[in-house]
């Protein structure tokens, strides 16, 4: 399978992979762009919808997979940064 990796994804990774669960308030991103991403997200397993709150917007998680893969762009993102003061 091939993730298109752009600063969107990873963005919405982390966001996701730090607070656990997340709804479209928490998301900065125009709402297109929101639905458009999760969709694609979703079809390639990353996350998945756990319920609605009670604006009903859906509740989103990291699947096992989606887990991985932040921890991941978390580890390569911090070796980026480590570099920079090089």
């Amino acid at each position: 399978m091939e993730i298109i990796l752009s600063a969107k994804v990873i963005k919405f990774e982390e966001t996701v992979y730090e607070k656990k669960k997340v709804t479209r308030d928490d998301i900065n991103m125009p709402l297109l762009s929101y639905y458009a991403l999760s969709k694609y997200l979703k079809s390639n397993n990353l996350i998945e919808v756990n319920g609605v709150n009670d604006k009903n917007q859906h509740i989103l998680m990291l699947t096992l997979k989606g887990k991985s893969f932040a921890e991941l762009v978390v580890q390569i993102k911090s070796v980026l940064e480590e570099g920079e003061g090089l």
